[in-house]
């Protein structure tokens, strides 16, 4: 086993990507939480580089989806009320990624227990879209971590866990792990023989 790293001599703006948004709504983000996730949410817009696509994907009891939309004209519909309809929010996010033909991100927020599907094997089983890697948001200590662990895992993403006491921080949070440059992307790497195979890489073709 042998490790192999390729450093960029330059980076550029990211551009041609997707990045969705799953916001939990339920009524347990009601208050300061809903605030801060809609802060962090516009945070992380504004570090997107022109060039780029977003969507939204807004959970509660239903779902609802805002396929390549401005924030702006969604922020005004969040309101927390009724459940937590993770299960069905993942669903909707991964059918919008697999039809947009562009790599990208899933950035999750949530600070509660699904109430769709709560048999965490269920999560393993969904198929994560090629090209696109998870950046999750566990706000306070009722979300189930194993589940977005398991999402964060499966897409070589990253998991935050966010304490009540850590929640003030969640917007700068959320913009620093916009992705604004990249080093490369699409990169293939051809070792002339059958005999070596990559291990421990599932993420998109982008670092």
């Amino acid at each position: 086993v042998f490790k192999i790293t390729l450093v960029a001599e330059r980076r550029s703006e990211a551009k041609g990507f997707h990045h969705i948004l799953l916001i939990d709504t339920s009524r347990s983000m009601a208050g300061e939480k809903i605030e801060l996730a809609k802060k962090g949410a516009q945070e992380y817009a504004n570090r997107i580089a022109p060039g780029n696509t977003l969507s939204v994907v807004l959970f509660a009891s239903t779902v609802q989806t805002f396929p390549e939309t401005r924030l702006s004209d969604v922020l005004p519909k969040v309101k927390a009320t009724g459940l937590t309809a993770l299960y069905s929010a993942l669903q909707s996010a991964f059918e919008m990624a697999k039809k947009s033909q562009r790599p990208g991100w899933i950035v999750l927020l949530t600070d509660g227990e699904p109430t769709d599907v709560t048999n965490p094997e269920q999560y393993s089983k969904l198929k994560m879209p090629t090209g696109f890697q998870m950046i999750e948001f566990g706000v306070g200590t009722d979300y189930n971590q194993s589940i977005l662990k398991a999402l964060a895992d499966a897409s070589g993403g990253t998991l935050h866990n966010i304490t009540d006491a850590q929640k003030f921080e969640l917007p700068s949070l959320m913009q620093q792990s916009a992705v604004n440059e990249v080093a490369a992307r699409s990169i293939n790497v051809d070792f002339g023989t059958s005999y070596v195979r990559i291990l421990n890489y599932k993420g998109p073709p982008v670092t």
